[in-house]
């Protein structure tokens, strides 16, 4: 794995345009980088640009599992600056085979993702009650024991659903730490 996530988000957000702050980027990455001996592979819901999906990539390299890490987005929900040149990125980041754009609902899990274990999921896309509480619905039984699920916009004002929903969903699983707006859970 990569040893230093503020030099490797440093780089990403230089290249990469996105929405989540340095400080929860660089916490994705430890939290990514946590997960060395849990099986599966890592999703992102809410695409963009692809930084978040290229801080998960990175974040996985090296030695522990072979991840895959989808990213998946409608593109419809306010996202300016339209998809992602995710070729580009994905080159840029010598990362071709491992990470896979999804253009789709965020709530419904793709062909293929069907079967496959999963690590991590970062919730990032629709901030509105209605759609995170069906992504939470969707993905939250497919993550492993021991994985995490990630939520950006908690805490924020802009957006105060995220905690009440969040709050509500995850009361079973252990409550991690909350950086940057990004608050994560553990599956046990």
């Amino acid at each position: 794995m990569i040893t230093d996530c503020e030099k490797t988000v440093r780089k990403i957000l230089k290249q990469i345009p996105g929405k989540t702050n340095a400080t929860g980027m660089k916490y994705l990455c430890k939290l990514a980088q946590s997960l060395a001996d849990v099986p599966g592979w890592f999703i992102d819901l809410g695409t963009y640009q692809g930084r978040s999906a290229m801080v998960l990539t990175v974040a996985s390299l090296g030695e522990g599992p072979a991840r895959r890490i989808i990213s998946i987005d409608n593109y419809t929900n306010g996202t300016k600056g339209g998809q992602p040149d995710f070729w580009t990125v994905k080159r840029r980041f010598k990362c071709r085979n491992r990470a896979h754009l999804v253009v789709g609902e965020t709530d419904l899990i793709p062909p293929i993702v069907q079967g496959a274990q999963v690590a991590l999921v970062f919730v990032n896309v629709d901030h509105r009650r209605e759609q995170l509480d069906k992504d939470i619905a969707a993905w939250k039984p497919l993550v492993e024991p021991g994985g995490i699920m990630a939520f950006d916009g908690y805490g924020s004002d802009r957006w105060p659903d995220v905690q009440a929903v969040v709050d509500e969903a995850m009361g079973d699983w252990t409550r991690l730490d909350c950086t940057g707006n990004v608050q994560a859970f553990e599956k046990g």
